[in-house]
């Protein structure tokens, strides 16, 4: 793992076909050298099957500054779909209206659902998470009809219980992580058929963040790695606690990791010491590099990795770029 650039000033940054970064209201698309500005403080990246767009609230740009769409007052633009813009807006104090819109603006379906923090776009389905984390929601993408509602005190018999992962599809399985929020008690991955929201499977013995890579599923926290296949649900636990000794090095952070190529790398912010990477051989379990960062740089943010590059953005808003 060597460091190859960093570039400075970066408040947020997208991997798609090439590097892509935000700094000052300019978007930068790295690999061509373009840069776009924008006019609000804040734009964003919106990637599409058939490209990526930038949305300056309240007009979406295709990556040529033309202007393809301007969102309705109140509204805010959540993605891009081969159906048409899928926009949102509050309504009330617990719910919010999803509305998808042609790109003239007129309306093809809408929605009021309740207020969620997190919403996601698969394959022909919007799903929700609910904000207090209690419940998620699928809805058809092309007419917003709500499919299933499936609610964790339901699922679980609990009112402590809460969401404590991102949600995962992988073919018609819906994968999450569930405990109490007390953390007592209940701590699992459910499995669920995605077209009817019914429990396929409850795995125990597979706890933490779940994400996916390269056909399976892994969860890491602390010292502990596990691994998950989707279809068998078989969980293979590995515990590195002597690797981390010998190399000088504390945890796996909760979130602040990423798998490639049969590889971890994983970020830790650890007390006083520097915010520093490790890199984890999922074939070995050992740990084959580390860096360690400046303390000028603070913790680490997010851990990404595209192709042979390795990004690591920290707190002083630059983002190094390592080769792996």
């Amino acid at each position: 793992m060597r460091l190859v650039n960093k570039v400075n000033n970066i408040r947020q940054y997208w991997l798609n076909d090439g590097l892509i970064y935000e700094r000052e209201s300019k978007i930068t698309f790295a690999q061509c050298d373009k840069t776009i500005t924008c006019n609000s403080y804040y734009p964003t990246l919106i990637v599409a099957s058939d490209c990526c767009y930038i949305y300056s609230h309240p007009t979406l740009f295709d990556n040529n500054s033309n202007e393809i769409f301007k969102c309705e007052e109140d509204f805010g633009l959540e993605f891009v779909l081969s159906e048409g813009m899928l926009c949102s807006k509050k309504v009330g104090i617990d719910n919010r209206l999803i509305t998808l819109f042609s790109k003239n603006v007129s309306i093809i379906a809408e929605s009021e659902v309740l207020q969620y923090n997190k919403i996601y776009s698969i394959n022909k389905f919007i799903l929700l998470q609910n904000i207090d984390q209690s419940q998620i929601e699928l809805l058809s993408t092309s007419s917003l009809i709500k499919l299933w509602t499936l609610s964790f005190t339901e699922l679980t018999g609990s009112e402590e219980i809460g969401l404590y992962s991102d949600l995962v599809v992988v073919g018609n399985k819906l994968f999450f992580y569930l405990t109490n929020r007390k953390y007592q008690g209940i701590a699992a991955t459910y499995c669920i058929d995605i077209n009817t929201g019914k429990l396929i499977k409850e795995i125990s013995e597979f706890t933490g963040d779940v994400k996916h890579f390269d056909g399976m599923l892994y969860t890491a926290n602390a010292e502990d790695i596990e691994i998950m296949n989707p279809e068998t649900f078989t969980v293979e636990k590995f515990n590195i606690k002597s690797e981390m000794d010998k190399n000088d090095l504390q945890r796996i952070d909760y979130a602040r990791w990423v798998v490639s190529d049969n590889k971890l790398y994983f970020g830790q912010n650890f007390g006083a010491h520097q915010a520093k990477v490790g890199v984890v051989d999922l074939r070995t379990m050992k740990i084959t590099d580390k860096h360690v960062f400046e303390r000028k740089c603070g913790s680490i943010g997010t851990i990404k990795v595209s192709g042979n590059k390795l990004y690591v953005h920290t707190q002083d808003e630059t983002l190094h770029i390592f080769e792996v």
